[in-house]
């Protein structure tokens, strides 16, 4: 099904984000080929951890905004300049909006207002991995869904988040964050020989090395339950990663511990193919599409309750859900251990498309009309 109206010409959607990440090009790629969309892009391709992605790259048209920035810890807010402006005021049918809290879509949704231009959030925060706090964020944030005309959520904690914020839920759409499963899928069983057959539990995390991740406790929960032949490989890079090697030093992990360096998507199929558990054990973690991928490659996972996706996966085979400390994440990683029989050859989560979740926003056009 499509937007097409009754000439056959498409809808102009212009996307608006702070980054192209790789997990949603495929679904931008998906999209265009029913709606004419245009990608603006906030940040610097440069200042991105997901690399500089090209236009030709994306493989849709994208524009890029440099937008004047400001940084207060962690947190990048972006506003609206002159390219950014003038973007806007082109022919548009719908814009799509993957962000709140920088004035530049604030000055979207304003300018949309104006022009009569129809509005779609694409919404990921949930109640615990939202960082901003005070009535007046608040509020604010609650004023900025409210006027949205339909929102598309990453999944149910985020459904649930936009609904205690006063959103209609007969305006949100409950998708499932996806990564391009069928790519990684069919990549693993390519790949499938590199698996090694030594003894031992094959426990694998993917994502920095910085506070959020939780990386310390891992490391503790892997060194309270470890037998002979076990071993963790870290994947990844980050700020904490000289404190966390002495860390494996001091609880002499030796070689059980491998700190392996930032991998590519397609290096990251081969790590797949030699893990038998991934664990994502975060503190703070909007979704996790590492859990996406491990489990499409038919792994076990070990999930944080504080991760967004934990309650759309915890029905799943071979997910176990665990606290943040030490202890809760060591009895989950021996119960995945224990309970391993094998790689799945045909795992649930292979249900949600990237067209699946695309069709949402084609939905929320269609409702807009």
């Amino acid at each position: 099904m499509t937007t097409e109206a009754n000439n056959g010409v498409k809808p102009k959607v212009f996307w608006l984000t702070n980054v192209a990440t790789p997990y949603r090009i495929p679904m931008w790629q998906w999209l265009s080929k029913s709606v004419d969309i245009t990608l603006g892009m906030l940040r610097d391709p440069e200042a991105s951890r997901f690399g500089a992605w090209t236009k030709d790259e994306i493989g849709v048209e994208t524009e890029f905004f440099h937008s004047p920035t400001l940084t207060i810890g962690t947190r990048a807010i972006y506003f609206p300049n002159r390219a950014m402006r003038k973007t806007l005021k082109q022919d548009w049918d719908y814009f799509v909006l993957g962000g709140w809290e920088s004035p530049a879509y604030f000055y979207a949704l304003l300018v949309a207002r104006k022009r009569g231009i129809k509005v779609i959030g694409h919404c990921g925060s949930t109640a615990q991995s939202s960082g901003y706090a005070g009535s007046f964020v608040s509020k604010l944030r609650s004023w900025f869904h409210q006027k949205l005309d339909w929102s598309v959520t990453y999944g149910t904690d985020c459904t649930d988040y936009l609904i205690g914020m006063g959103v209609d839920p007969e305006k949100i759409y409950t998708g499932f964050n996806s990564v391009d499963h069928v790519h990684f899928y069919n990549g693993v069983n390519t790949n499938r020989a590199v698996q090694e057959q030594s003894v031992g539990h094959k426990y694998l995390y993917v994502g920095q090395f910085i506070t959020r991740k939780n990386v310390a406790n891992l490391i503790k929960a892997f060194n309270e339950i470890r037998q002979p032949g076990d071993t963790l490989r870290l994947a990844g890079r980050g700020d904490l990663q000289s404190q966390l090697e002495e860390l494996a030093s001091e609880l002499e992990l030796g070689e059980s511990v491998q700190f392996i360096g930032h991998r590519s998507q397609d290096e990251l199929i081969l790590e797949y193919c030699k893990a038998n558990t991934l664990i994502l054990p975060s503190f703070i973690e909007v979704w996790g599409l590492v859990v996406n991928e491990a489990l499409t490659c038919g792994l076990n996972v070990v999930v944080s309750q504080k991760c967004g996706i934990s309650n759309d996966i915890k029905h799943m085979s071979g997910v176990y859900i665990s606290e943040c400390e030490v202890d809760s994440i060591a009895l989950k990683m021996a119960e995945s251990r224990a309970n391993w029989t094998g790689v799945r050859s045909d795992p649930q989560i292979l249900q949600y498309t990237i067209e699946k979740y695309g069709q949402h926003f084609i939905n929320a056009m269609q409702e807009l009309r």
